[in-house]
């Protein structure tokens, strides 16, 4: 009989601690809390590194290995190399507003009103500050020869700069099982919020 009290009110106990933990987590969510205390950007945070490739210049780019991603790790086809005669090409630089497909769409409203030559090759990747798109221009801007470059950028550099400015930053991608964890802690609100707690005792 003991026994049989003992775990019903284990159960109990289980069943209310469980029922507050979802509860808070409601609570979290709806006020849209989120804690991220080794970010080192706005995106990627360490659990988005397993949709990007590490750069060690450019921090990240693209995968490769998703479709309609090329080898550099942006949108589109092989990067051309020397213009064919006739051609106007038009590099785009940005983040994910430029990578969206803006610049698909300048080349078929230009094609469509009989400008064949038009050719627009996107460099743009979510995330990318103006930081990036510098070192991307200096990487890739006299081997393409672009006739006009266009920049947008402005979501990412408006934030302040996550730990120090990114031309500081020198990071490697997070080991697999680092991956792992981070992305429960992603999803886990809760246990966010442990961690501010956490972070706020410790100063």
């Amino acid at each position: 009989m003991t026994t049989r009290i003992y775990r019903g009110r284990l159960f109990v106990f289980v069943l209310l601690f469980l029922v507050l933990l979802a509860g808070l987590e409601g609570v979290l969510r709806a006020n849209n809390f989120r804690y991220e205390p080794d970010a080192e950007f706005s995106f990627p945070r360490p659990s988005d590194f397993a949709e990007v490739r590490y750069d060690p210049d450019l921090f990240w780019t693209l995968n490769p290995d998703d479709p309609g991603v090329n080898a550099r790790g942006f949108w589109g086809e092989a990067l051309p190399g020397a213009k064919a005669e006739g051609a106007y090409r038009m590099l785009f630089i940005g983040d994910s507003i430029m990578e969206a497909g803006y610049p698909a769409e300048v080349e078929a409203c230009l094609h469509a009103a009989g400008f064949a030559g038009a050719e627009a090759i996107s460099l743009a990747v979510r995330g990318y500050s103006s930081y990036q798109g510098l070192v991307v221009a200096e990487k890739y801007g006299a081997l393409l020869e672009p006739d006009l470059v266009v920049v947008q950028f402005g979501w990412n550099d408006h934030w302040l700069a996550f730990g120090k400015p990114d031309a500081e930053k020198s990071f490697a991608p997070p080991p697999e099982w680092s991956l792992r964890v981070h992305r429960v802690y992603d999803r886990v609100r809760v246990l966010q919020g442990v961690g501010w707690v956490w972070g706020v005792l410790l100063g």
